[in-house]
């Protein structure tokens, strides 16, 4: 006599069943482990970032001996970052940022308060007085830098204004003006941008820009 159709398909789904439970209890075990079975706000890098520098700038005893301030974007931020915290084995420069600029007291001291995504106007914001209604992480009279680094503006070549070089210039002109504004002793070191993979991108608006930032700072009263 051949089995019922019905009587196999009980059979299988109780076999599946049977597998599925005991997968079910092998991996109980660990669930613990993971993070991903752990309820969690939803906090972005950014976030975290521009907190952390918030907090050091309100309670660092360090500011006075600050010689050098980093400001940008994730190419500033990630001199941070020692492994790469969205790919596994991929390193970024702490080691060499703390052995360059993170000793306090040091000549080459440095305060870095890049923050990956950034945006220009993103950086204007935060360097904003507090009394204007930014951020104000320039705020502190502890903070006199002897140099300012900035390197700013290839995010806005995503999802740009247009003329994107234009758009790009004038807010690197508009970020520097705040900076020299804020701390009319530094010495700014303003980095041109870096190419990118895109060679159109490269050709159309990051050496024009480029171009027109040195001649920029060549003129008062960078």
């Amino acid at each position: 006599m051949q089995p019922s159709r019905s009587r196999i398909s009980r059979t299988l789904l109780g076999l599946a069943t049977l597998v599925l439970s005991l997968g079910w209890l092998g991996s109980t075990a660990v669930a613990a482990d993971f993070v991903s079975t752990q309820p969690a706000a939803r906090v972005e890098h950014w976030q975290r970032r521009e907190a952390e520098i918030n907090t050091y700038l309100k309670d660092s005893k360090d500011l006075k001996g600050v010689k050098l301030l980093f400001v940008g974007d994730s190419i500033t931020d990630f001199w941070l970052f020692d492994d790469n915290p969205w790919v596994s084995g991929q390193k970024y420069g702490r080691a060499v940022w703390d052995e360059s600029f993170g000793k306090p007291n040091s000549e080459n001291f440095g305060l870095n308060i890049g923050i990956s995504g950034d945006r220009i106007e993103h950086v204007l914001y935060r360097i904003l007085p507090k009394a204007s209604g930014g951020l104000g992480q320039l705020d502190s009279p502890d903070l006199n830098p002897e140099f300012i680094v900035a390197l700013i503006g290839i995010n806005n070549t995503w999802a740009a204004e247009k003329p994107v070089t234009d758009s790009v210039f004038e807010g690197v002109r508009a970020v520097l003006t705040a900076l020299h504004e804020r701390k009319p002793k530094a010495r700014i070191i303003l980095q041109t941008l870096l190419p990118t993979n895109d060679e159109a991108k490269n050709r159309d608006v990051v050496r024009p820009v480029n171009q027109r930032l040195r001649q920029l700072v060549s003129s008062p009263p960078f």
